[in-house]
């Protein structure tokens, strides 16, 4: 297996940063696509613990599109052969102010790379 091969983590890079302007922006369409639609997609939310593409999608769906803006502070990507990726940011909400994490892992599904694990968390403020 190779780790970081580079065409692999271009790719998964590219993804991730259109998840990142589809969140921002509240594309909801877009995140539902970059998602695996299956039953045992899982998502951890800084406020909820969502089962299932249905779930996910649901949340999305019934979310406010305010307060979404945040600057990344740290990310980390990596890839694992040609079809399996894991991305960690710390960032900071913007509206709030708040520092949080998120890790998501990715597999590479009939050439599409989707979220199949996803956990957001807010950091204790020091």
């Amino acid at each position: 297996m190779i780790i970081d091969q580079t065409n692999t983590l271009q790719e998964l890079t590219l993804v991730f940063a259109e998840y990142e302007q589809a969140l921002v922006n509240n594309d909801v369409e877009t995140l539902d696509r970059l998602f695996w639609n299956d039953p045992r997609t899982i998502r951890y939310g800084a406020g909820e613990n969502l089962y299932g593409y249905a779930e996910i999608q649901e949340f999305r769906n019934s979310r406010s599109p305010k307060g979404l803006n945040r600057t990344i502070k740290r990310q980390s990507i990596t890839t694992y052969g040609d079809s399996l990726g894991c991305t960690h940011i710390e960032y900071v909400n913007l509206s709030s102010g708040k520092a949080g994490r998120q890790t998501q892992t990715w597999i590479k599904k009939d050439n599409r790379w989707l979220v199949v694990s996803a956990h957001v968390s807010w950091l204790e403020q020091m």
